[in-house]
């Protein structure tokens, strides 16, 4: 569904909604490009099941590994050993997550950020599914 729908939708059901919606300032959401899909789900599958702080130190320990890049390189993750993930603190079964995440991102399966603006949502569910820990 997208804004404009929406708003016609709380227009249509709600009087209260459609006054605050006339006067409000229209806006529009931009999807971040900017953001790789990888950068953004390896992130994701960090934090998961954990408390924000400790989720941070962890990934900002894993983000160390990588010096030199402000963006993971999938092939990099891929090539780094799980030992070394382990030091920093990641789980097992996140560093499987994260190395498929990275193994499907190079093959292709997981499309990227300007590849998703073209696709619907079922597609994109579709793709991101097959990795594991998503």
């Amino acid at each position: 569904m997208n804004h404009h729908h929406a708003h016609e939708l709380l227009r249509a059901t709600d009087p209260r909604m459609a006054a605050l919606i006339a006067r409000s300032r229209r806006y529009e959401i931009g999807p971040a490009v900017s953001i790789r899909p990888f950068d953004a789900l390896a992130e994701s599958i960090a934090y998961q099941q954990l408390n924000g702080k400790a989720a941070a130190a962890i990934w900002n320990r894993v983000r160390a590994l990588y010096p030199q890049r402000k963006r993971l390189d999938p092939a990099k993750v891929l090539a780094t050993p799980d030992e070394t993930l382990r030091a920093a603190g990641l789980s097992r079964a996140k560093i499987a997550a994260i190395k498929d995440l990275a193994a499907k991102t190079i093959d292709g399966t997981v499309p990227s950020g300007h590849a998703l603006l073209r696709m619907s949502d079922d597609e994109i569910v579709a793709r991101l599914t097959t990795v594991r820990g998503i």
